[in-house]
């Protein structure tokens, strides 16, 4: 996989930017003049500021900017119907197209994860099991994540397709699974310094601090996925789970 880079926002980044949300909206206001009974058809209009919260590499401004102006083109606001839908829904012929091109993006990088995570090995405080994951099983909320994803489905409304086209355009950016990443390191520390005396556990926080979030995510990982050992269940046992989290993230001091 090709690396990726946090965008460095020149000027003429931000004025393609400004020009491509500009037709783009102003191609809706032209067809709901025209006919209002598209309004609730038609994409949603986007301001520059949503499209900047959205991108976080060049690749994925330049990904964003070329859909704003696939809108423009001439027929892409034609109506079509929503695959296999109980009632019938329809959407811009741009906003389908757009919604089946990203979804096989998702589930390539969602297959790829699953084939890692399911494939790790797993250890009890740094020590080897002797089975995978995989073997194991993962948690619900971790496989319904990696599981691939429909852009479309039969029971589907209207706000339901906003919502999903919407789910579609962030986990198609760059940066997706980073972040996720990250927050699940930020938040395997906030649960810690909830949880113990952090007095007592200085030195593991600081361990994870330290670590790459990529480190954190395997070792994570490795020890099964979850958040049990920084929930101590009662003060008497904090002891024996602050003796469990060092060997799992400082098993040479």
């Amino acid at each position: 996989m090709s690396r990726t880079y946090n965008i460095r926002w020149q000027e003429s980044d931000n004025q393609e930017l400004k020009k491509a949300v500009k037709n783009f909206n102003a191609k809706i206001t032209r067809i709901i003049k025209k006919n209002p009974s598209m309004k609730n058809v038609l994409p949603e209009k986007v301001s520059v500021g949503q499209m900047r919260d959205l991108i976080e590499t060049r690749q994925d401004l330049k990904r964003e900017i070329n859909a704003l102006k696939r809108f423009t083109q001439r027929g892409a606001e034609e109506l079509v119907e929503v695959p296999d839908n109980e009632y019938n829904l329809k959407t811009t012929k741009w906003q389908k197209e757009e919604m089946t091109r990203r979804i096989g993006v998702i589930n390539r990088k969602r297959k790829k994860r699953l084939k890692e995570v399911q494939q790790t090995p797993l250890k009890s405080r740094g020590k080897e099991l002797g089975y995978t994951k995989g073997e194991l099983g993962m948690g619900r909320a971790e496989a319904v994540s990696l599981t691939p994803m429909n852009a479309f489905s039969p029971k589907m409304g209207r706000a339901d397709l906003n919502m999903k086209f919407k789910n579609i355009l962030k986990e198609s950016q760059s940066t997706y699974w980073t972040k996720r990443d990250i927050l699940l390191k930020d938040n395997y520390i906030k649960s810690l310094e909830e949880n113990f005396n952090s007095n007592n556990i200085k030195d593991i926080i600081q361990a994870i601090q330290d670590m790459d979030y990529k480190e954190f995510k395997k070792i994570f990982d490795e020890e099964g996925g979850n958040f049990e050992l920084s929930y101590p269940p009662n003060k008497q046992q904090e002891h024996d789970y602050e003796i469990a989290l060092r060997a799992i993230w400082i098993p040479n001091r």
